[in-house]
């Protein structure tokens, strides 16, 4: 039964890695970047997957673009051409900008030559950049993200005023704010503060008597914290997904209600809203963990309600997002209106 459930949680882990791994196709990218100022009468072949993308009309326009524009483009010499099919008779150029479009012209047996293209994310004015890239994706056998290129895109387009770049994926503040939340000593008096409370309460036997009751729920408190915050992490940082919680920008507290309960299942992502996997994930596997391993409790646990014991904390927490703010202010402005009316203390003869 363990085999089974972990086994089922990395396959859905996997399958919502591989559908979020790619938000954006280098058709789409090349179209905005036509729509930029590129040549008219460009138009690209349909897409059959790879890194390239065949350009099925214009392909001559784009050649004199790239002879006869030193000031955006920059021809690749030979040495450079070494990773190219035929590199002796092809032709390539990059755009001298980021990210760059690169195009390479092949030879055709009637003369023409047929057009190739895909973006880098560093132009030939960042050869490092470049370099980095193109090791980073042969040894792996991988691609440049097509995300990344359009938020480059974006970024570098000035004209775009109304369309702000999607977000960037910090994992270096994601590490940061895991640790923080996980081990630094706000999460351990909040765990501390928690075990105590429920073990005033709650008078079950099965996490001993005494003392030990009140270890044992600290144990456990911390125990499911790190892992909660462990696997969410892992999953956040798989796909690169923000799991910060926002308020809303709504009013009336029907809509403020609304999105409270929605922001604690999505998140804003690349193109929209995604759906917070790394919350469920964190859930789910919680719960059966500890289900499987419980040395802080003598009898068994339902995974389900423990599972739905950390969901519930989202929720709690996504509200607290939307609505603490408005309770700070309310219980701040109450103590000064409770001062303002007390009587003056009298100074005496």
């Amino acid at each position: 039964m363990r085999e089974k459930t972990w086994t089922v949680l990395v396959c859905l882990l996997a399958s919502v890695a591989i559908s979020h791994a790619q938000q954006r196709s280098l058709p789409e990218n090349l179209s905005y970047w036509l729509t930029r100022g590129g040549p008219a009468g460009v138009v690209p072949a349909p897409f059959e997957g790879g890194r390239t993308l065949r350009i099925d009309q214009g392909a001559d326009l784009l050649l004199q673009v790239c002879l006869h524009d030193p000031r955006n483009w920059a021809q690749d010499p030979v040495l450079f051409r070494l990773a190219h099919q035929r590199p002796l008779s092809t032709i390539s150029c990059r755009e001298l900008t980021t990210p760059s479009l690169h195009m390479v012209f092949y030879p055709q047996p009637d003369g023409s030559r047929q057009a190739r293209v895909h973006f880098d994310l560093h132009g030939p004015r960042n050869p490092a950049g470049h370099l980095s890239e193109v090791l980073r994706n042969r040894l792996t056998n991988g691609r440049t993200l097509e995300y990344d290129v359009y938020r480059s895109l974006i970024e570098h387009n000035p004209a775009d005023t109304q369309e702000a770049p999607p977000p960037r994926y910090d994992f270096s503040a994601h590490l940061h704010d895991y640790l923080h939340q996980t081990f630094g000593a706000g999460a351990i008096a909040g765990s501390l503060f928690s075990s105590v409370a429920v073990s005033l309460v709650s008078r079950s036997p099965d996490w001993g008597e005494g003392r030990e009751r009140y270890v044992d729920h600290f144990g456990a408190a911390v125990a499911a914290r790190t892992l909660r915050q462990s696997i969410e992490f892992g999953a956040g940082a798989l796909l690169q997904q923000d799991e910060h919680f926002s308020p809303s920008s709504a009013t009336g507290i029907k809509a403020r209600l609304k999105s409270a309960l929605y922001r604690s299942f999505f998140v804003p992502g690349r193109e929209g809203d995604e759906f917070a996997f790394p919350r469920v994930a964190a859930a789910v596997g919680t719960g059966w963990a500890v289900h499987e391993y419980h040395p802080f409790r003598r009898g068994n646990l339902n995974p389900w309600v423990q599972t739905g014991e950390v969901l519930s904390g989202y929720v709690a927490r996504s509200f607290w997002h939307e609505f603490g703010p408005d309770i700070s202010f309310r219980l701040r402005e109450l103590r000064e209106r409770k001062h303002r009316a007390a009587p003056a203390a009298d100074p005496g003869p």
